[in-house]
């Protein structure tokens, strides 16, 4: 019944009318549940009733864990809209520009553990759960693999999608967005489905271990270049070692370019 709502929604509202809606985003809001859904962020005005229920239903992120406060930004909530393909063209946002959203205070009362729940959110289907644990400070969503990604891909946003995930108490993980991490290199392989942190990527690399490239040095406002052979990879801004073609002297470099290195310092520093 939830994943026929849920299809409804999104059904109604990819087909808005021309006339449109009204969504005023409030400054401040107190959550219960365990997903924050537009209604409780926002009051929605249409002139069609059925279009401002399925607008004010849609689930945008899991609720904050206890004591924690989330901070979200209007452009983050059309984002949230958008993937859930709400026809934006037709919605006027209004209202604060930053809203802080908090847990509602519950009164605390023995009972048995409850089995896991499913969490659907804007970015996923109703299948995805979370385990309910005592050992878990909240839910937080974080950018998972949408498919099998090899060591070295370049990450792009359509690689990735953002899940609930149950955060350990000892954690201290700090949320990641997509942003965070679009633009890096995998440092291995990952399976669909799998969660990234920032261990897995890195800078990419320009430079790889035996490239040809080209060093250059500035002195005195004079630019000097000449071929070389990298013996280390790197990334932009990274120190690496490369030999002279002609000299063969080792230099302490750092990466400024695809296949291009510049001498660290006024003027050349070579190492035995």
């Amino acid at each position: 019944m939830q994943r026929i709502l849920l299809y409804t929604a999104i059904l109604l509202l990819a087909a808005w009318s021309a006339n449109g809606a009204e969504v005023r985003l409030k400054s401040e809001a107190v959550c219960s549940g365990a997903i924050v859904r537009l209604k409780d962020v926002a009051e929605v005005v249409s002139s069609d009733e059925n279009e401002t229920a399925a607008l004010a239903e849609m689930q945008l992120f899991p609720v904050p864990s206890k004591g924690k406060v989330r901070n979200v930004r209007r452009g983050e909530i059309r984002e949230l809209l958008a993937l859930s393909d709400v026809n934006l063209t037709a919605i006027t946002f209004s209202g604060a520009e930053k809203l802080a959203i908090r847990r509602a205070e519950t009164q605390v009362s023995a009972k048995l553990p409850t089995p896991a729940t499913a969490v659907p959110t804007a970015y996923l289907t109703p299948a995805t759960k979370i385990s309910s644990t005592s050992e878990s400070a909240g839910v937080e969503l974080m950018p998972v693999a949408l498919r099998r990604l090899e060591r070295g891909t370049i990450l792009r946003a359509t690689d990735l999608e953002l899940r609930p995930v149950a955060i350990p108490k000892v954690s201290g993980i700090a949320p990641l967005k997509v942003e965070d991490l679009t633009g890096r290199e995998l440092v291995r392989s990952l399976a669909a489905g799998q969660q990234l942190s920032l261990e897995l990527v890195r800078t990419p690399r320009l430079v790889l271990r035996n490239d040809k490239v080209k060093i250059r040095a500035v002195a005195a406002g004079v630019v000097v270049s000449a071929d070389g052979k990298a013996l280390e990879e790197g990334g932009q801004g990274d120190n690496v070692l490369v030999e002279d073609g002609a000299t063969k002297a080792r230099l302490v470099t750092r990466v400024v370019g695809y296949q291009l290195v510049e001498v660290l310092g006024t003027g050349v520093k070579s190492v035995r």
